[in-house]
């Protein structure tokens, strides 16, 4: 393969179309389509700082490999070696989220060769979280402040070998074929997939209120929580159980990666509010919608 597919790490936000025009405010470009692709370069490599150039073109980026096998893509927006996790969180995760919170789907995946740094965007570390940990904690805010009540349901699941395993569940995720009760599949209703058979772990206003509570008693002191936000609080659980569950999935060692996700690990939160803040109508005063968190296994085969 070209060196340009050891660094390019593709990310890709879909939201849905029904009211586009209506959750962008008007100070805002409208974007290109349903599907914006969002391309990071991961830092280091002479490839990288040598024959790669990015150049603003009409209506999103072009990024300009030059070499043996040089050729030009058209992207939304591209993002340098030197990019932060912020600057993608700013650029994908925010507009996403705005989207969820007013009833519309959006799903955020990252593409790329193995080692181009998929993982490390949506996921991170404590110094430099990724999109997962900081959309998490940013819904569960907008949740709290946004509605009078809510839920999120959320499930963990990997599709590896063409079979979908449950990673919230230990026993399916170790050998989710030879374990009992019904098997974990992909349903396409008419409208939308669902997931069925997974384990889900729910969060409500009412977890909320504790959780607020908590944090200014002795006991939320002794636990850390002092000083957190319910917001804060209910995301560090989940993400608790979400990186335990993540080592569940299937990995493999290789040239590029000591530890390669050989498999699609998929995050999906299911949201619900009601009563919502500020609502002047009843039409305004529900809110349902699903966020796909999407770290997909390397493609070896981009360029």
């Amino acid at each position: 393969s070209s060196p340009s597919t050891h660094c390019l790490e593709f990310s890709a936000a879909w939201k849905s179309s029904f009211g586009l025009s209506q959750i962008m405010s008007a100070e805002e470009a409208a974007p290109p389509g349903n599907v914006q692709v969002v391309c990071r370069v991961r830092p280091g490599g002479e490839y990288a700082a040598s024959a790669l150039a990015i150049e603003n073109g009409v209506g999103g980026d072009i990024i300009k490999l030059s070499g043996e096998r040089g050729r030009d893509f058209n992207v939304t927006k591209a993002f340098g070696p030197d990019s932060s996790q912020d600057d993608v969180y700013q650029c994908v995760g925010l507009p996403s989220l705005d989207y969820v919170t007013q009833g519309y789907g959006a799903c955020v995946f990252a593409y790329g060769q193995t080692g181009s740094g998929k993982t490390w965007t949506m996921t991170g570390n404590n110094e430099a979280p990724g999109l997962i940990p900081r959309m998490i904690e940013s819904l569960f805010q907008r949740l709290i402040t946004g509605f009078q009540d809510f839920s999120l349901h959320c499930q963990y699941v990997e599709i590896y070998m063409e079979k979908v395993r449950d990673l919230f569940n230990p026993t399916r995720a170790r050998n989710p074929w030879d374990a009992p009760g019904p098997k974990v599949t992909i349903r396409y209703d008419g409208k939308r997939c669902k997931i069925e058979n997974a384990k889900k772990l729910t969060y409500t206003g009412s977890d909320a209120r504790a959780a607020g509570a908590a944090a200014g008693s002795a006991a939320g002191s002794a636990a850390g929580e002092a000083g957190a936000s319910a917001s804060q609080i209910l995301a560090r659980q989940l993400l608790r159980d979400v990186e335990a569950a993540g080592r569940h999935r299937a990995v493999r060692g290789h040239a590029l990666n000591a530890e390669s996700s050989r498999s699609h690990a998929v995050l999906i939160l299911e949201v619900t509010g009601s009563a919502a803040r500020g609502a002047a109508t009843a039409a305004g005063r529900q809110m349902g919608s699903t966020l796909m968190l999407v770290d997909l296994a390397g493609n070896e085969n981009i360029g």
